[in-house]
């Protein structure tokens, strides 16, 4: 309304276009703005679905969760499990909200990271995890191996394969896995100074692509891009990937 008087409308005008009595308009028009009268709420308009579990059930979790990676929704699926005529798949916002809220006051440090640009089908990043620390077993007995990881920088889509060392083997079956199953390969395939595929310069202490390597780049008309020795987070798609992977299949 104080536009339209603003723009030369009588008090009466502006009222009528802005849809409001003459009342309120001569009360708004020289009052201070509604959006300024408007009360900050510190209460809750609805009961919280989750105050009765969540000092027995959630919190406990919560806490033992020292790196912050546990998922609302897996939690829920919990309750529903415990308490099926209490929670429902419609709550998850309302606990994620309630995770948000407990680790802003008494969870870990945030992680900080820089956020990187990626160009669509430009980029894929590919490395190697030790999957021990998940504890995986057959028939009881340790599965101790490594996980192959090739993401797309862009779209973040994802080829995984087992792996049971870092050799050029395991590099190449799963560089050829995941082109195989994405139908296609990127420009630049981003990784560390592995040594199943780089060989170290003795001249410079540098390292350098090996033959096998390459040849399998020049095949599929990719160029390598790698990163400077010891700093891991430069190719941090990927470790990424490894993170949330291992975060799903330890909460599995």
């Amino acid at each position: 309304m104080r536009q339209k008087r603003m723009d030369g409308k009588s008090q009466a005008a502006a009222a009528a276009a802005s849809g409001m009595s003459l009342r309120t308009a001569r009360e708004w028009d020289t009052g201070p703005a509604p959006s300024t009268t408007k009360q900050a709420r510190d209460w809750r308009t609805r009961s919280d679905p989750f105050a009765a579990v969540w000092v027995t059930d959630v919190e406990p979790l919560l806490r033992r969760d020292l790196k912050g990676v546990l998922e609302a929704k897996l939690v829920l699926e919990v309750l529903r499990m415990r308490y099926p005529e209490q929670f429902h798949a419609g709550q998850a916002r309302t606990l994620q909200r309630r995770f948000r809220d407990w680790r802003a006051r008494h969870g870990v440090e945030p992680e900080v990271f820089f956020e990187q640009v990626a160009a669509p089908g430009r980029e894929a990043a590919i490395d190697f995890t030790h999957a021990t620390d998940l504890g995986v077993t057959i028939a009881g007995d340790p599965f101790p191996h490594l996980l192959f990881e090739f993401v797309l920088s862009y779209s973040h889509w994802t080829y995984v394969a087992i792996a049971f060392g870092e050799t050029f083997e395991a590099l190449a079956a799963g560089v050829q896995g995941a082109l195989w199953a994405l139908g296609g390969a990127p420009a630049v395939l981003r990784s560390d100074n592995l040594s199943a595929a780089t060989h170290e310069l003795k001249a410079s202490g540098g390292r350098e692509l090996t033959v096998r390597f390459r040849a399998i780049l020049d095949h599929y008309g990719m160029r390598s891009s790698r990163i400077t020795p010891g700093r891991a987070h430069e190719n941090g798609v990927a470790e990424q990937a490894h993170r949330r992977l291992k975060s799903l299949v330890g909460q599995a």
